[in-house]
């Protein structure tokens, strides 16, 4: 096995029923700095990281039929799960620049852009662990109740990207008063295929061609903020801001 892993069964008497989850993590990140003068700051960081989850099934019997009774949701002869390998990656790049200089007699600014992309791609196996001929008997009350037939074995791809631009500034007025303010873009982009499939028990060969531009999302975060050093001492702040801020839901 891979480790760190999940171990899970359906029915705790049937070890032909017993799964587990295993997670392969490749990990690189690259940063380079440079000062092309003494008042900017250029940063470049890129990065990938490599995410497998790999479905177990370590007692199953080749050929076994899979049950499951509708009622109780029980299973047996095998896993029911008909996933493979799921590989979720990540691509990411940023530049950042920063530029220091004086205010014209109020203060100082710190002004940073920068950009950020990110490519997700998530690549499903579909795969019959259980190596049951793509069927799963289901049971109602124990007796035969229907059959599903399973696709596969095959690819199915879905891929988001992501790019952002933002501009902040950090206007110290005084040694005692700051003021920061920014905007950021974001825009969000998904995309379903090429699926592919090879012939089964139950289906012929297939290729699901792309479908791109799939809900296209775009935000606009404006962020404003103060700080005052009460007694200049550094020691006592009073510190107000407003923002709105995106999350990504998964």
């Amino acid at each position: 096995y891979t480790l760190p892993w999940n171990p899970s069964f359906q029915v705790a008497g049937d070890p032909r029923t017993w799964g587990a989850i295993a997670w392969k993590n490749h990990l690189l990140g690259v940063n380079w700095t440079m000062t092309p003068g003494t008042s900017t700051v250029l940063q470049l960081r890129g990065g990938l990281a490599m995410f497998d989850l790999v479905n177990l099934s370590p007692n199953v019997v080749p050929g076994t039929p899979v049950y499951t009774e509708t009622t109780t949701g029980v299973a047996s002869g095998g896993v029911t799960a008909s996933a493979g390998l799921a590989q979720r990656d990540r691509y990411e790049f940023n530049a950042n620049l920063s530029r220091f200089f004086k205010g014209g007699g109020r203060g100082s600014h710190e002004v940073k852009i920068g950009l950020q992309y990110e490519d997700l791609p998530m690549d499903t196996e579909s795969l019959d662990v259980s190596d049951a001929n793509y069927v799963r008997h289901q049971l109602l009350d124990g007796q035969p109740y229907r059959a599903q037939l399973l696709r596969g074995p095959g690819h199915a791809l879905t891929t988001i990207n992501h790019w952002g631009l933002f501009v902040q500034d950090q206007w110290s007025l005084t040694s005692r008063l700051t003021l920061n303010a920014g905007m950021r873009y974001d825009h969000w982009n998904g995309s379903l295929g090429p699926d592919v499939f090879e012939a089964g028990p139950w289906d012929t060969a297939e290729r699901v061609e792309e479908i791109s531009d799939l809900i296209p999302l775009w935000h606009v975060a404006p962020r404003v903020g103060v700080a005052w050093d009460v007694t200049g001492s550094r020691r006592w702040a009073v510190k107000a801001s407003y923002g709105r801020f995106y999350q990504r839901v998964a």
